[in-house]
């Protein structure tokens, strides 16, 4: 027979959502101390009442596959289908285009494919791992905007800072 702790642990092996763990482990402690507590003033001993609780809950497997269910990340598609839309718009410029642009249009792909598999990469991200390090981040993101600003190139009273393939204008920033 089971304890109530490896209940959980059974049910929280089937769930991939690292996040709802600590959530599940809750709810199902809150419920089976209830149960426990229901089995004890019937007249039941703690390890019986533990035990009844237990069974009661059901079969953990079963009850882990429909809590890994419930509990899935859900993909926000009001933010990713405008974002695909903006991108394949970004093409229609493009369209009209001569042969001799064939480099322009394959660049043009190139930073299309990129930023969508950024974009991807910044939806998976958990970003509450990064906090420790938010005041490193935060110094790094205005030492690339003045490095930025201060471009090592001008033209057309517009700063660029290159450097390789990697060009930035400063009213990117």
């Amino acid at each position: 027979m089971r304890t109530i702790k490896e209940f959980i642990q059974h049910v929280k092996g089937h769930i991939r959502n690292k996040e709802a763990h600590e959530a599940v482990e809750k709810e199902l402690t809150y419920h089976l101390a209830k149960s426990k507590q229901a089995w004890q003033e019937k007249g039941y001993n703690a390890a019986d009442a533990e035990q009844q609780a237990v069974s009661e809950m059901g079969n953990a497997t079963n009850l882990g596959v429909s809590l890994n269910q419930i509990h899935q990340p859900k993909i926000d598609w009001l933010l990713v289908i405008p974002f695909v839309l903006a991108a394949m718009c970004s093409f229609l410029p493009l369209l009209p285009a001569e042969l001799s642009l064939r480099h322009f249009i394959m660049r043009n792909v190139v930073i299309v494919i990129g930023g969508i598999a950024v974009t991807i990469f910044l939806t998976r991200l958990d970003f509450r791992k990064l906090e420790r390090y938010s005041t490193h981040l935060y110094v790094l993101g205005c030492l690339i905007f003045l490095i930025i600003l201060n471009g090592n190139q001008m033209m057309n009273d517009v700063i660029f800072f290159q450097a390789g393939p990697l060009e930035l204008k400063g009213w990117m920033t």
